[in-house]
């Protein structure tokens, strides 16, 4: 009996020691064990981090409408579009330029732009313009994360673009879904029938036009239900027709400052900050051409 007992303890005993001592071999895994695994698991997150990146950054810019708001961090008073179509991108700052575009490996150029030739009296548009057109030249890297495009030049210059898209309130549109391409005819000017014709017009690259006795243009921004427009002006005076120096000092004032504005069923409707109301009604009518020898910016 006192034989057997012993056995049993001794197996006892030494199944005890196994166990423990193959537990003590799964704690501690070797050095190679950890570096390997530590090696595994930074790749790991260095491949996530760059398939994320791949999948943002399009193949093309082709079909891409964006608006410019900071240069070097820095917000600017007025966003500026910039279209990429066919090859091709399009911007309006103070000029418009126009020209073919390469998209290869990540990097933008566009060194062969041509601009129309207007002077800009306002200091901070001359050099955002400059800027600009200096860096699509040279060459900008371009890396997007939530729908912002980031671009960077050789020398530091950093332009931040983003999509043109917006959830506006209930009874509004986006500007460039609803606005862009159309034309419309103001109807009512603060409560009043209007008889003569005064189109406003929206085209690309969210700019306008407008013809009331002067010939107006610029470019033209929407934040929520409110759009601000940044425009230039022939300078004349008309006595004929009867009222239309008031209806379009009230516009200036009204697009310059930040107008509220909805459009439903095609009726346009804005309304300046001071209480000026303009009614406009959808018009199938061309875009008004500006001449650009008189022009200056609007106050």
């Amino acid at each position: 009996m006192n034989k057997k007992f012993l056995v049993l303890v001794l197996s006892a005993l030494f199944m005890t020691g196994c166990s423990q001592f193959s537990a003590g071999v799964n704690q501690t895994p070797s050095t190679t064990d950890k570096q390997s695994d530590v090696a595994t698991t930074k790749t790991s997150e260095q491949s996530v981090g760059t398939l994320n990146l791949s999948a943002q950054l399009p193949s093309t810019l082709d079909g891409q409408r964006l608006t410019l708001v900071k240069l070097n961090g820095k917000a600017v008073s007025t966003p500026y579009g910039i279209t990429f179509q066919e090859g091709k991108l399009s911007t309006k700052i103070c000029n418009q330029m126009n020209g073919p575009y390469t998209f290869e490996n990540g990097v933008l150029k566009a060194s062969s732009l041509v601009s129309t030739k207007m002077a800009c009296l306002d200091e901070e548009t001359n050099k955002i313009e400059g800027t600009v057109a200096r860096v699509l030249g040279e060459g900008l890297t371009v890396t997007v994360e939530n729908s912002v495009f980031s671009m960077k030049a050789k020398d530091g210059t950093e332009l931040t673009y983003t999509t043109l898209t917006r959830a506006l309130p209930q009874g509004s549109v986006d500007a460039a879904a609803g606005l862009e391409g159309k034309s419309f005819v103001l109807s009512k000017f603060d409560g009043k029938a209007v008889e003569d014709t005064y189109t406003l017009s929206f085209a690309e690259n969210n700019t306008f036009s407008v013809k009331f006795c002067n010939g107006i243009g610029g470019t033209y921004s929407v934040d929520d239900n409110t759009i601000k427009g940044n425009g230039v002006s022939t300078l004349m005076y008309c006595m004929k027709p009867d009222g239309v120096m008031v209806i379009e000092d009230a516009f200036n004032k009204a697009i310059s400052a930040g107008a509220t504005f909805s459009l439903i069923e095609g009726t346009l409707t804005l309304k300046g900050s001071e209480g000026a109301e303009f009614v406009f009604a959808s018009s199938a009518d061309g875009k008004v051409s500006l001449d650009g020898s008189t022009e200056v910016l609007m106050d």
